[in-house]
């Protein structure tokens, strides 16, 4: 299977752009993103697989009535997912650290499995996910009903 992976490392200079539009495919991806805004949109109705791994780094789905087969995530350091728009995720996975958060209020998810570290939240499904605790990981599981 072909993968694509991009890396978008800190801008240090002043004046640099600090956001930027990306378009995917529907082949999976990685995107590996520190101290930026990312839009993502795709040039399909799909996308595979895609990974998503963000340090002080805020990701915006921009577009709406798309499906995702499999969506993993890697957000710390104040990192933030959000999608306008309502999104279907077969399975999400991955993790949410320090002051991060996932907000996917008006998508459709099957399956999930997030944990949730030292203050990040989740919103997901019209419910609200807090960790306040920085000694505790919790974790937001949903089972696909086809797997009952």
């Amino acid at each position: 299977m072909y993968r694509d992976t991009l890396f978008i490392e800190k801008l240090i200079e002043k004046g640099l752009c600090n956001e930027f539009r990306i378009k995917l495919t529907d082949t999976p991806h990685t995107v590996i993103v520190d101290s930026m805004v990312i839009h993502l949109t795709t040039t399909s109705d799909t996308f595979k697989n895609l990974n998503l791994k963000g340090t002080r780094t805020q990701f915006h789905f921009l577009e709406n009535d798309k499906t995702i087969d499999s969506l993993k995530i890697t957000l710390d350091n104040g990192s933030v997912l959000s999608a306008n728009g309502s999104i279907s995720i077969n399975a999400l996975l991955g993790e949410i650290e320090e002051n991060s958060s996932l907000n996917f209020t008006n998508s459709k998810i099957q399956s999930a499995k997030i944990k949730i570290g030292k203050n990040s939240q989740l919103s997901i499904d019209n419910g609200f996910y807090h960790n306040p605790d920085p000694k505790a990981k919790l974790i937001y599981e949903k089972l696909n009903e086809d797997d009952n």
